[in-house]
């Protein structure tokens, strides 16, 4: 397990467009070291407080890539409830990374018997300069990315005869493997769009749009099938995620963590619902 989270981590790093700059823990990263030292966090736990900042911070990314919030939509229209499936997962994520990080954390400070605060602290630098550094920015890309991507399917599924062309950027940037897939166009519904929907990769540029010209239609004899990464493998958009469910941080995490995680996520109440429970209050 550590081993494939390694990897993962690899791939992230050696993905990411923008440069490293030099991290500083938040107020809460060093809440959580000082928690860590005294020994209030046990082994097996997540933090709340990084916890729920990481998801509010990948939050921001998804509303930003999906063009609104909750405040934009319809109570239960198919955006209100899109947006309900990639918070849920956003959630999860960042209680599946917080639990790691921990567990890191705490392999640290136990396997090197720090006496100082100071030390373990200037020790666990360098690792949360991994997690919460250019990780958070290439996961914060693929809130972005995934959610834009989300939105689109949703416009997608009501033009179901549609055709769907897939468009890289065109750019000296573009991996060669998205590049085969450029602009392949097929029907909305062909199985194709369950591989190589994008994102397709951390980082990933690539989008698609709706073309009505049936001349443009990619015969089956001219498909390409690249190789992607195995995780992206899925259609993000119409599964409502932004974090693939294979992503090695979903892997081994206790049920009475799930549950911890489960319970932060965020509740949204019918209006109807809402109104009952504020007059309940007034009462």
């Amino acid at each position: 397990m550590a081993l494939e989270v390694a990897l993962q981590r690899g791939v992230i790093a050696a993905l990411s467009d923008d440069p490293q700059e030099s991290y500083t823990p938040s107020k809460a990263i060093l809440n959580l070291l000082k928690k860590l030292f005294k020994g209030e966090i046990k082994p097996g736990e997540i933090d709340e407080e990084t916890t729920l900042a990481n998801a509010k911070e990948f939050m921001a990314g998804v509303f930003e890539g999906y063009g609104g919030n909750f405040t934009s939509f319809q109570y239960a229209s198919p955006d209100y409830n899109k947006l309900a499936h990639l918070e849920h997962n956003v959630y999860s994520f960042s209680g599946a990374k917080n639990y790691h990080q921990l567990r890191d954390l705490t392999n640290l400070l136990t396997k090197n018997s720090y006496t100082s605060y100071r030390d373990f602290r200037n020790a666990a630098i360098p690792l949360l300069e991994e997690y919460q550094g250019n990780w958070l920015k290439t996961e914060y890309n693929a809130a972005v990315a995934g959610s834009q991507m989300a939105s689109k399917w949703v416009d997608i599924e009501k033009h179901p005869t549609s055709l769907i062309q897939y468009r890289t950027m065109e750019d000296a940037r573009v991996r060669d493997d998205h590049a085969q897939l450029n602009r392949i166009t097929r029907p909305a519904d062909d199985s194709f769009w369950n591989t190589y929907y994008p994102p397709n990769g951390w980082n990933c540029r690539c989008t698609t749009i709706r073309v009505n010209d049936s001349r443009l239609k990619t015969d089956d004899s001219r498909l390409s099938y690249p190789e992607i990464p195995k995780m992206f493998q899925v259609n993000l958009g119409k599964e409502g995620l932004v974090f693939p469910k294979t992503h090695p941080y979903f892997i081994g995490i206790p049920k009475d963590v799930k549950t911890q995680i489960n319970n932060l996520i965020p509740d949204h109440p019918s209006p109807a619902e809402a109104s009952a429970k504020e007059g309940h209050k007034k009462h």
